[in-house]
């Protein structure tokens, strides 16, 4: 009679040479992008970060700061920041992250906010695809009750 090896399948036990039973574990495949470990973080305060997923709400007039992993990182957020060269608003690159940092968001700051890795290949540079990390953030309430003679208001010119 002839037997047929049957293989086992993933995850059942296998005998080890020796007669040791183990159990097989497959690494988990990280997924790209969004859709897997985020590096798109918010700074809560000094050494506290809140990874951020698909979508966040937060509470407007407390400074939004954003960061990013990477030494070559590139920004989206709702266009009209740049339009209006908005002073509430800046970004800033170290050696190991960028950092996004608004001023006092109100409702009216609510959107998409991504961040990526930005590759270069000779003279052509672009976006990873597999590095792309987008939060759609709420800033809820109105927004309009601001205190216009706190520091972050006042500027001083020379």
């Amino acid at each position: 009679v002839c037997q047929v090896k049957r293989r086992k399948d993933t995850g059942e036990n296998r005998i080890r040479p020796g007669g040791r039973r183990v159990k097989v574990r497959i690494p988990k495949l990280k997924d790209g992008g969004g859709r897997g470990q985020s590096l798109l973080t918010q700074v809560l305060d000094k050494g506290n970060f809140l990874r951020l997923g698909p979508s966040a709400a937060l509470t407007p007039g407390k400074t939004l700061e954003l960061r990013c992993k990477g030494t070559n990182i590139g920004w989206s957020y709702p266009s009209y920041l740049d339009t209006f060269n908005d002073s509430r608003f800046s970004i800033k690159q170290s050696d190991k992250f960028s950092q996004l940092i608004l001023m006092v968001p109100s409702a009216a700051d609510t959107g998409h906010y991504s961040c990526w890795v930005v590759v270069c290949d000779g003279s052509e540079c672009g976006k990873d695809p597999d590095r792309i990390f987008t939060s759609y953030i709420y800033f809820t309430g109105d927004g309009y009750m601001h205190d216009f003679t706190s520091p972050e208001f006042i500027t001083v010119s020379y």
